[in-house]
């Protein structure tokens, strides 16, 4: 999810590196010079107004800007110094027994270390090292789950799931309705089974994993 403010930051960001003003860039692009005026953002009855796809996609094409740096931009990072990240990352078996997560799973308190994860991933991910072989064999002792709290959960997905009680599982999500979850453990000998959504504090998607 990107706002309004990030996108057009990206914008004024390459005209700024390809040493254009707004107006220059959009005469670039083949655009009306004052597609991207800052006083063009926001319309006279105060709606925010956002560039087309199109229009972007032309700049990007005449600046020989990827997607991927585009979106870096929106971030507010630089494409030039890289796409690495840094996530806060906790061992999977402290996260089960301590305070680690607010109510809606994203990480809190003191117990997390930072380190460079090697791919762009979005602002709120955090990752999870596993700590046993209880996964296996889809995943080992040492591991790293990378989990995004802000991504919604689908059928498919592996997620991690904690319940009111603090027991963290992962698992890979069969259903989803307002009352009730069906789940399979990564363990082959293990049937699905279902829970009470009311009995579930959070799940979140793993978007990826060294294995």
């Amino acid at each position: 999810m990107f706002t309004h403010s990030e996108i057009w930051a990206a914008l004024d960001k390459i005209a700024e590196k390809n040493r254009l003003s707004i107006s220059g860039l959009s005469k670039k692009a083949g655009l009306d010079p004052t597609s991207f005026n800052k006083s063009k953002r926001v319309t006279g009855n105060g709606r925010l107004r956002w560039p087309s796809t199109e229009s972007v996609a032309k700049v990007l094409a005449c600046t020989g800007t990827t997607v991927e740096e585009f979106a870096s931009l929106m971030l507010g990072r630089d494409p030039e110094e890289g796409i690495s990240a840094r996530l806060p990352m906790i061992s999977f078996r402290q996260a089960a027994v301590d305070i680690c997560f607010d109510d809606a799973g994203f990480p809190a308190g003191d117990d997390w270390k930072e380190v460079t994860f090697p791919y762009h991933v979005d602002r709120y991910a955090y990752g999870l090292e596993v700590s046993d072989d209880t996964m296996l064999p889809v995943y080992r002792r040492g591991d790293v789950l990378i989990i995004s709290p802000d991504l919604h959960v689908r059928p498919g997905d592996r997620i991690v799931i904690r319940s009111h009680d603090g027991q963290m599982s992962v698992a890979v999500l069969r259903s989803l309705t307002a009352n009730s979850i069906e789940f399979t453990t990564l363990s082959p000998s293990v049937e699905s089974w279902h829970v009470n959504t009311r009995d579930v504090d959070w799940m979140a998607r793993i978007v990826w994993a060294s294995q």
